[in-house]
């Protein structure tokens, strides 16, 4: 198996169980680690046999930036789900 990491994406967001956090919002350092078979892509050198990092980044970047949760494992299992909704090859 292969992996695709994208390592402290910053972003800035409304999340978290306190008003002041609700309210003033923080940047938020998120990294993820994808495993998956990248073995069609190196042979087919196309973009739909891979997983898109950029739109990974885009999953997260939407998540951190256009939604508000208070518990940062409820974001962090949005995020996990956009991915696996949009790349089904990324399921564990």
């Amino acid at each position: 198996m292969d992996q695709i990491t994208l390592t402290n994406c910053r972003f800035y967001g409304y999340h978290g169980a306190l008003a002041e956090e609700n309210r003033l919002g923080q940047i938020f350092v998120i990294s993820a680690k994808l495993t998956v078979d990248l073995s069609a892509a190196s042979l087919s050198d196309r973009l739909e046999d891979t997983v898109h990092y950029g739109m990974v980044f885009d999953c997260i970047k939407n998540q951190a930036e256009n939604h508000r949760y208070q518990l940062i494992e409820r974001l962090a299992g949005a995020i996990c789900q956009d991915i696996f909704d949009q790349f089904p090859q990324s399921l564990p």
